[in-house]
Order: structure tokens, then C-alpha cells, then sequence
């Protein structure tokens, strides 16, 4: 642990070590720059189809308007419709991607491999 030093305006600036000058001064920037930042926004859990696209391909899963709009037309794609727009959930469309998407076992990759290089004989 650090020792923290109590810096008060009768010290003079010179009297202090490096480290406490440092300190010093860190402390004065993280004031100067607390008002500057911005809390981040919460996210909403509804999004329209521009941010259920971004949502998608930030989570691996890339596809064009044209395909998403075929997807909820057939009840593929959880969605619910809202007068003309359509309005996904964050956590249902994770949840969509998840179950949509496949992980490869390593065994079982061997396995077709193996498989598939007996078929060729």
C-alpha cells in the first residue's frame, strides 16, 4: 500500500517527494476530467431492425436486412411488430444466436474427418 500523504496549501510544492507530486497531480487532472465523462447509456432491451443488425454482427452472426426480413416473415427470428416496425429484444435475439449456433468438439471433428477419408477409399 502506498502511504497517503494529506497535501494541504501551507506545503510547499517543493518539499514534496516525486511520488507525492505525482499524486498531487493526478488527483487534480481526475477532478478537471470527472465532469468531462459521460456515463455510458444503459442499452435498451427493445431495438429496431438497424440495431438488431449491428447486435447481430457484433455477436458473430452477419446477415443483411433483406435476410432478416425473411427470417421474421417465416417465424424464424423472435420479433414482435409494433403497428409497421419491427422491434426485437436484445436478450431474445442473444438467446436466438446461441441456439442457432453450432460448437465444434474437437472429437467429433476427428471423427468426420475420419469418417469422411473412409468414404473416399
Amino acid at each position: 500500500m502506498k502511504d497517503e500523504v494529506t497535501i494541504n496549501d501551507a506545503m510547499p510544492f517543493a518539499a514534496l517527494t516525486i511520488g507525492q507530486a505525482r499524486q498531487m497531480i493526478n488527483g487534480l487532472i481526475l477532478e478537471r476530467l470527472k465532469p468531462l465523462s459521460k456515463p455510458e447509456a444503459p442499452k435498451h432491451d427493445i431495438m429496431g431492425i438497424n440495431d438488431a443488425l449491428i447486435f447481430l454482427s457484433e455477436n458473430g452472426y452477419f446477415i443483411s436486412k433483406n435476410a432478416i426480413y425473411n427470417l421474421t416473415g417465416t417465424g424464424r427470428i423472435p420479433c414482435r411488430k409494433f403497428g409497421k416496425r419491427l422491434n426485437f429484444s436484445r436478450k431474445e435475439l442473444a438467446a436466438w444466436v446461441e441456439s442457432n449456433t453450432t460448437r465444434r468438439n474437437s472429437d467429433s471433428t476427428a471423427l468426420t474427418i475420419a469418417e469422411s477419408a473412409n468414404k473416399k477409399r
